[in-house]
């Protein structure tokens, strides 16, 4: 009842921020709710980073994403954009890891004209941990349905 509660709050709450970063205040208010400070510095003592971490595992981070997928469906390529985008630049490693989810649901949107934001999460990120999931989920799909049109960007890289 308190999730439900907490959820219906949190979104009432975003549908009062601006546009841009409604996406944004939503995550952040739910990895709020979830966050927990020792195993943050657990997290940060295993990447090995001073990235701020909320220690947020993956089993809450699906229950954010539900919110998130469910709130937030980009309804054209800048939506699913500026989302992703959105999310990416928010603060904390979770934050990361909620946009390459984001991103990489909307099956239909992972084309080459998002290839920049690919390599940005791609090189911002640059530890395994967010490297390896949107290597798999974003440049892999590109490469099983355009591999022609990628190698050769993929090579200047």
């Amino acid at each position: 009842v308190k999730s439900v509660f907490l959820v219906s709050f949190v979104i009432s709450y975003s549908r009062t921020m601006s546009k841009r970063n409604r996406v944004q205040s939503c995550a952040l208010e739910l990895l709020n709710q979830f966050a927990d400070t020792s195993r943050a510095a657990r997290k940060q003592s295993v990447l090995k980073t001073s990235q701020f971490c909320f220690g947020v595992h993956r089993p809450q981070l699906n229950i954010i994403n539900r919110t998130l997928f469910e709130e937030f469906s980009p309804k054209s390529n800048e939506d699913y954009r500026k989302n992703i985008l959105a999310l990416w630049q928010g603060n904390g490693r979770e934050m990361q890891y909620l946009a390459i989810d984001y991103a990489g649901k909307w099956k239909k949107m992972i084309k080459i004209e998002n290839l920049d934001i690919y390599e940005k999460i791609i090189r911002e990120g640059a530890w395994w941990d967010t490297v390896d999931i949107a290597s798999t989920s974003l440049i892999g799909q590109l490469l099983r349905s355009q591999p022609e049109e990628l190698w050769p960007i993929l090579d200047e890289w």
